[in-house]
């Protein structure tokens, strides 16, 4: 292996960009939530805050698209002190670490700014919904009985199994998911990006071997990266 990418090096060393990407998600402007959703909106957070055992003001300063980022995945955690475990000990932060203990260059496919900018860059109206929309989902009372850290073990077991089928199943995305405009702007959009830089890589002269780690998500959606790959003539194999 000559190289390894990632979507964006998180362990880069940049303290400019990790500063930029954490401004953009709070309020600086002596604003806080409160002045910019519906009094429902902020009524519904707060049922959340309690639910989740956490200080009733814990999102006041933050904005509502990173609120939801961090719904999304507090939600299939069994509490909110999993989630710095996970950031830390996740696959990318492994891989990365491995890359750099055996000397191999780090590059990125998007990098954190890309990321931020792509996140953050909607319209308050479509934050607020989407924000409404992972609080609906997490106050909806049938589904207490699904155990959402449970199903994401699951799935995690499913993918470690390379049992793609299964995974893309639990997962739940289907067709109708993928067309919304969250998930083009957070699926298709980027897997086209990806794809292409990946095909400059693959059609750069010299031979060369790349090991490149993206989200899951990435490998169950329709068109996408190794999708663009096989509609630009690559043959794509899938290896367990």
């Amino acid at each position: 292996m000559d190289s390894h990418w990632v979507e964006a090096n998180l362990l880069s060393g940049d303290q400019e960009t990790m500063a930029y990407f954490q401004q953009l998600q709070i309020y600086n402007d002596g604003t806080t939530l409160k002045d910019h959703v519906s009094k429902e909106t902020y009524k519904k957070l707060q049922k959340i805050t309690t639910k989740l055992n956490l200080p009733a003001n814990t999102f006041d300063t933050i904005k509502p698209w990173a609120i939801t980022t961090s719904l999304s995945l507090l939600s299939f955690l069994k509490s909110p002190d999993e989630l710095s475990q996970a950031s830390t000990l996740g696959v990318d932060m492994y891989l990365i670490t491995s890359a750099i203990l055996s000397g191999k260059p780090v590059h990125e496919l998007e990098g954190m700014k890309f990321q931020g900018d792509l996140l953050s860059n909607v319209a308050p109206e479509q934050q607020e919904k989407e924000l409404n929309q992972i609080l609906d989902a997490l106050l909806d009372e049938s589904s207490d009985d699904i155990n959402l850290p449970e199903e994401f073990r699951k799935a995690q077991l499913q993918w470690a199994k390379g049992d793609l089928n299964a995974f893309s199943k639990s997962f739940l995305i289907s067709d109708s998911v993928s067309d919304n405009p969250e998930s083009q702007r957070l699926l298709g959009d980027r897997d086209k990006n990806m794809a292409n830089k990946l095909a400059d890589l693959l059609e750069a002269e010299g031979k060369s071997t790349h090991f490149v780690v993206i989200g899951a998500a990435h490998f169950v959606t329709k068109d996408m990266v190794l999708d663009q790959l096989k509609k630009k003539g690559y043959t794509v194999e899938f290896i367990k």
